[in-house]
């Protein structure tokens, strides 16, 4: 069907254009050539269109659109099949994790006592905490600014 479109799009022009050619009119001259060169464009014309209809009347009738039916309707069951295995693959592991969570309890530790940061990494809570003392034995440390210190603060164990 493509190709008949084409080649339409293609010879009807040309005959259209032949058509008003005048310079081509010129060179003919008489009516008889006038009449035989537009009579021939637009055999040639129909002969062609004619031509490509009949090539797809005869490739329908072939059997190819059954066989490419049936090809992809192959391709089509393999997909399937192949989802229903990965889905099948899938579940597995998800029963898997579950049984893995279920068997091992997750780790809990202690959040830090001064301001109550948690995460679930304990070696960030364990950072925190460090800097979460030295802050507040910094905070201890600093005398208020209206106040004059006569004896160093004491040192917390």
């Amino acid at each position: 069907m493509g190709i008949t479109i084409l080649l339409n799009a293609l010879i009807l022009p040309l005959s259209l254009a032949g058509l008003g050619a005048v310079p081509l009119w010129d060179i003919l001259g008489s009516r008889l050539l006038q009449a035989v060169w537009s009579t021939g464009l637009g055999l040639l014309s129909t002969l062609c269109i004619g031509g490509c209809l009949w090539a797809d009347v005869v490739r329908d009738g072939s059997g190819l659109a059954e066989s490419y039916e049936a090809h992809l309707l192959r391709r089509i069951s393999e997909e399937e099949a192949l989802r229903s295995a990965l889905t099948a693959k899938l579940e597995a592991l998800q029963a898997q994790v579950e049984r893995a969570q279920s068997a091992s309890p997750s780790p809990t530790h202690a959040a830090c006592e001064l301001c109550g940061y948690w995460d679930a990494n304990q070696n960030k809570v364990a950072g925190h905490v460090t800097q979460c003392r030295r802050r507040a034995a910094r905070s201890e440390a600093l005398p208020n600014q209206g106040e004059k210190v006569d004896e160093p603060p004491a040192k917390r164990p």
